[in-house]
């Protein structure tokens, strides 16, 4: 049941978590919490699949966190449309206007 809704939402989990600890909701992740969860991820896919079949995968991923983020289409069409690994994480990236260092 919770499955689906962790696509594009990973966090999810903890949400749960604190809720079932405390009895509250949790506040939202801070957007660079998002980005840093979101860089991770694609960096890991890069690094298992090798960087053409990471670029695929990811586009999957992407979509799923962009789904979370109404008004923000454009940036994921562009996004899945990327063949490169570090084209696709700095396009990423500048939406959050932080730099990309990846080897």
């Amino acid at each position: 049941m919770i499955g689906r809704a962790a696509q594009g939402r990973p966090w999810i989990f903890d949400e749960v978590n604190f809720f079932v600890e405390t009895g509250k909701f949790r506040e939202d992740l801070a957007q660079e919490n998002v980005r840093d969860i979101m860089r991770a991820h694609l960096e890991d896919l890069y690094d298992f699949y090798g960087d053409e079949t990471g670029v695929r995968v990811a586009r999957k991923h992407l979509s799923w966190y962009f789904r979370q983020h109404p008004g923000q289409e454009a940036l994921r069409d562009r996004l899945v449309r990327i063949e490169t690994p570090h084209e696709q994480l700095a396009t990423l990236l500048d939406q959050y206007d932080t730099r990309v260092e990846r080897s």
